[in-house]
């Protein structure tokens, strides 16, 4: 007689929803979201700053904490 192993699976779209979760909520996210925040729940910390400007904003945080924690990672490795 041969063991059988039991493996407990989880349905597939509850897989599926971890896995969004999980991506939407990975640590280089983070300071993303709090930026986006900031900028658009709570304007008056960034009251210098034009509607232009305040749209870039959003978009140099997360090419400086993706791209470049991205570069970092696959430089070491190498």
């Amino acid at each position: 007689m041969e063991k059988q192993i039991n493996i407990n699976r989880y349905p597939a779209v509850v897989r599926l929803f971890a896995h969004v979760i999980s991506y939407i909520f990975h640590p280089l996210f983070i300071p993303l979201f709090v930026t986006l925040f900031l900028v658009f729940i709570h304007p008056s910390y960034f009251t210098g700053y034009d509607g232009h400007n305040k749209l870039w904003l959003p978009l140099r945080v997360a090419y400086n904490t993706i791209f470049f924690r991205h570069l970092q990672f696959f430089y070491f490795i190498n």
